[in-house]
């Protein structure tokens, strides 16, 4: 059988047509993922409507990221050998089509699942919390679907959603900014075509007005009806009778269509249906807690869903959900064990498999490196100026380099280039006649041998700012030489092993960014070298972890793709690739991406580890063990999988087994490997043996390097009453990792505590800024909890509990601290019921009944029979 491809997609098989296209099932050859290929006919695409709606589909889609949003991956043009692909009437020879992938969602569409009549309520109101919630997300990019039916409606396997063909999307234009402004209008819907689907089109759309976001919950109380009652509210077989229906008549009552729904969901659906748009609901996050509302109050069913790993497990080889709820939670008040806010510590993604890098400072012996000034002969006194600076920086960011010895050579040159081994100097040139500039910048050997050498471009100002880059890459540089002893060029993989060195050293508190440095290097000396490009996508993956920005997290996936393209096999890119997609959320693609790792021999243990991990985040436990057991058949009594079989035994809740393994590991583990007594740290903790956690930790060697170790043992001081250590530890932990949310908001507890007001509330307001940005990544229980304290800390009730309303329902807290912050939140925010709702969670999650009800935090709560009585203070 012959092959039909479409730029690096194999085309399995045709899967459905609508309006906007043909759709196939398909195979990413550089990716080996599974996708869904939407092409539109050359035919077709000659419609400028058309064209432009296929366009705006992809710029919609494109800027969506969210659980219940099929995920879009690439569009663009490519040439079609296949007759097919041109839809009939076209060409048989080849031709440029338009084409969009996205993520291949198994399961069926609401559609078929509505075929077999109409739905339980707690069934459909658990898809309606997903579907608003989605919407919720899309409405906030400024995306409307304006086509929201059962048939874009999918149903995993796993009982999640997924919305489909965002073809319809009205962009804001400050979104659409490819649309230029003078050319708006010719972007819209052209006069007379009516775009959506009957029964699910909202009046307005109908009547030509203006259509906003609320057509869409129009569309979700149509649909919702339909799950409900088994029918649409308007049944109609035409357009036709679809307007004189809406004209003419008011739908049938949910609950005479639908016996046995609640007088609430009747409100809520019949409220969605409201002709007018203000008489609607006015956001889909408000239909959203309507449903929730609805779901605690009547439907006592559980919430189908793709789990989240537990929110202490702090396991960066694989990523994960949340880089804020792998921590926890500082209370103010003395704390008892159902509320410890600590981070277990797991494996590290350094992709090294089972080896220990170079030492970034043993090389050979010490050389002299002579120093010479910028030149910059002839510019002027600006450019002149210019150079001094960059001399300086470079000067004291090498002063204090280990193994080299600097020497700094003035104007005059001569002497002081006598017996050095190389010499580092640069030079500024004017570009062409304008007014921008060339640094260059060169390491030669005594005898001028350049040995490496690079160049920045830009104005005055521009290359002012660019010192820091400049003189960190002199610095690798010379660092790099040293490891090798000089006396040679450097090539990639020199480069490419310093890297990987500042990426496992954990005594260094700047990797692992500082470790992007060298594989810049590398991959500057060859762009094509395969492990530099997996190494830096780890690096920028873990610098995202500890707090970096999601564009960090947007290069490592481009550059584990950019290494797959270059070498399809290669383990170490698919590892890298896989645990991006861990990092969003991806597990099924993450878990492909592993096991076709493994399949390669020397990356098979490491894979493993991967694979448990991926495991673990989904709760997955049984499966995750058995992945840890058979990388220990591999490499018996490895530390890293001692620990992090650990970690799973503790979510397990099997604490002496955790306890026995990561002795185990402890002892197994290289000096510098401090992971598994960081973990025995917060056994202590939870113990309630704070002297000897304490013990334990000052056993370590300072300065901690680790923010969860230093953010552990600052809540031990704290309970102990050494609040000034406690400062100190919180305040280290904010120093290693200042981006991540969680130290700021423990170490301003602290500060609250000794009463430093005004530095508290900027750390809570740094917290609260911090973990906003996570939130936009991923909107996680977790996250959005954490983030709702901080506001309350903040004296921003509203706002608290606006994000509180937003949290994912079907992705529920599952880690005692998550609960523990939104009844807090709650109490004090003076929502009552709902501050018990989450005090339940967390006792279904194992925190001890007693200590909540001598908790001060729930003071307000304790002449409540609910709190009464699941504290088992009733009479």
């Amino acid at each position: 059988m012959i092959q039909r491809r479409l730029a690096q997609y194999e085309i399995l098989q045709r899967i459905g047509q609508g309006g906007m296209g043909v759709v196939y099932r398909a195979r990413d050859t550089h990716l080996g993922r599974t996708v869904a290929i939407k092409i539109l006919p050359p035919l077709v695409a000659n419609d400028p409507e058309r064209r432009s709606r296929f366009l705006r589909e992809a710029q919609a889609a494109a800027n969506l990221n969210h659980p219940s949003i099929a995920t879009v991956y690439h569009f663009g043009t490519a040439t079609a050998d296949d007759p097919e692909f041109a839809g009939p009437g076209g060409s048989t020879a080849p031709a440029e089509v338009l084409f969009l992938a996205m993520e291949y969602v198994e399961g069926d569409d609401l559609k078929r699942r509505l075929d077999d009549g109409p739905m339980p309520a707690d069934e459909a109101l658990r898809l309606a919390v997903q579907i608003a919630d989605g919407l919720a997300a899309a409405h906030r990019a400024g995306v409307v679907h304006r086509d929201l039916k059962p048939n874009n409606i999918r149903i995993t396997p796993e009982g999640r959603i997924k919305l489909l063909d965002f073809g319809l999307a009205k962009i804001r234009q400050e979104i659409a900014g490819w649309v230029p402004p003078e050319r708006e209008g010719q972007f819209q819907t052209t006069r007379g075509m009516l775009m959506g689907t009957p029964p699910y089109m909202a009046p307005e759309q109908l009547h030509e007005g203006e259509v906003d976001h609320r057509a869409d919950l129009y569309a979700l109380g149509v649909v919702l009806y339909e799950m409900l009652a088994g029918r649409p509210p308007f049944e109609a077989k035409s357009l036709i009778e679809y307007v004189r229906s809406l004209s003419n008549a008011t739908p049938e009552p949910l609950r005479q269509a639908a016996p046995g729904v609640s007088e609430d969901v009747e409100t809520m659906v019949m409220r969605l249906l409201a002709q007018k748009p203000e008489k609607r609901f006015a956001t889909a996050e408000e239909v959203r807690s309507a449903c929730f509302d609805a779901l605690r109050d009547g439907a006592p069913t559980e919430v189908t869903a793709v789990p989240q790993r537990p929110g202490g497990l702090r396991a960066l080889r694989g990523g994960g959900a949340s880089r804020t709820a792998r921590l926890g939670r500082l209370a103010k008040h003395p704390v008892t064990l159902g509320v410890l806010s600590l981070a277990l510590v797991g494996a590290l993604a350094l992709a090294l498999v089972g080896r220990r890098s170079p030492d970034v400072t043993g090389g050979p012996r010490e050389l002299t490196v002579a120093l010479l000034p910028f030149e910059g002969l002839g510019l002027g006194p600006e450019v002149a100026a210019l150079g001094r600076r960059l001399d300086s920086y470079l000067r004291d960011e090498l002063a204090r380099l280990p193994g080299i010895a600097l020497r700094e050579v003035g104007d005059g040159g001569g002497a002081g280039l006598t017996g050095a081994d190389g010499v580092l100097g640069g030079d500024l040139q004017r570009v062409a006649d304008g007014p921008r500039l060339r640094a260059s910048l060169a390491l030669r050997s005594a005898r001028q041998l350049v040995l490496w050498s690079r160049s920045w471009t830009g104005s005055e100002d521009e290359l002012g700012a660019e010192h820091a880059q400049i003189a960190a890459q002199a610095r690798a540089v010379l660092l790099t030489w040293h490891s090798i002893g000089g006396g040679r060029a450097l090539e990639a993989k020199d480069f490419y092993d310093l890297g990987r060195a500042a990426l496992a050293d954990v005594r260094h508190s700047r990797t692992p960014l500082e470790s992007v440095v060298y594989f810049d290097l590398a991959i500057q000396r060859d762009e094509d070298y395969v492990p530099a490009l997996s190494a830096r996508s780890n690096a920028l993956r873990l610098g995202y972890r500890t707090g970096g920005g999601p564009e960090l997290l947007e290069r490592a996936e481009s550059d584990a793709v950019h290494a797959l393209e270059l070498a399809p096999d290669d383990a170490a890119a698919r590892s890298a690739l896989g645990r991006v997609y861990l990092e969003q959320g991806h597990y099924d693609d993450a878990l492909e991406q592993f096991s076709l790792a493994a399949e390669d021999p020397e990356a098979e243990s490491e894979a493993l580890l991967d694979t448990a991990i991926a495991y673990q985040q989904q709760q997955r436990y049984d499966e995750a063990v058995a992945s840890l057991e058979k990388a220990l058949e591999l490499k018996p009594g490895y530390w890293d999988f001692l620990n992090q079989l650990g970690l799973i035994r503790h979510a397990q809740k099997r604490r002496e087994e955790a306890r026995r393994l990561w002795q185990e590991a402890d002892a197994a583990a290289p000096p510098d490997a401090f992971w598994p007594r960081s973990n025995l740290v917060l056994l202590a903790l939870e113990d309630g043996d704070l002297a000897r956690a304490v013990a334990i930790g000052d056993g370590i060697r300072r300065p901690l390097m680790d923010p969860s170790l230093a953010s552990n043992l600052g809540y031990a001081y704290y309970e102990l009453g050494d609040l000034a250590k406690s400062e100190r530890d919180f305040r280290r932990a904010a120093e290693l990792a200042p981006t991540v949310a969680v130290y700021q908001r423990n170490l301003a507890d602290v500060l609250a505590a000794e009463t430093k007001s005004d530095e508290a509330r900027q750390a809570y307001r740094s917290c609260a800024d911090l973990v906003r940005e996570e939130v936009g990544v991923n909107p996680t229980a977790g996250r959005i909890a954490l983030l709702a304290l901080c506001l309350m800390e903040l004296g921003d009730c509203a706002q608290a509990t606006s994000w509180l309303d937003r949290a994912p329902v079907d992705q529920p807290s599952n880690w005692v601290p998550d609960a523990w912050k939104v009844a807090q939140v709650e109490t004090a925010c003076g929502r009552q019921r709902r501050a018990l709702d989450a005090l339940e969670r967390a006792v279904e999650l194992g925190a001890n009944p007693s200590q909540i009800g001598a908790a001060p935090e729930f003071s307000a709560l304790r002449d409540d029979a609910r709190f009464k009585q699941l504290t088992g203070s009733a009479p």
